[in-house]
């Protein structure tokens, strides 16, 4: 399974690492396995893979009450969503529900 860091979810959706860590206190994204590689803090943050797309479905649909967005990632385990990055920055999103 690849991973990803902080920084590989900040390169992929426009939010600052403020922002990322409020979506995890929050339950929206799930917390980092932390691992040592011999950093200077010690550890590091990783993540599956798959966190960049539930982050950028957090971004996509910001506007959003917080109720809302937990409800559309609860059901994005069984859902088609697509989006489009325009480039004002500004994000499409089409979600249909599977059967």
């Amino acid at each position: 399974m690849a991973t990803v860091t902080i920084q590989d979810i900040q390169a992929a959706v426009p939010v600052s690492t403020r922002t990322i860590r409020n979506w995890i206190s929050k339950g929206l994204l799930p917390r980092p396995q932390l691992v040592s590689k011999g950093y200077k803090s010690g550890v590091l943050g990783i993540y599956a893979e798959s966190v960049i797309n539930t982050a950028q479905l957090l971004y996509a649909t910001r506007c959003l009450p917080l109720a809302d967005r937990k409800d559309i990632i609860k059901k994005n385990k069984r859902s088609m969503y697509s989006y489009i990055m325009e480039d004002d920055g500004s994000i499409t999103l089409k979600i249909g529900i599977k059967n």
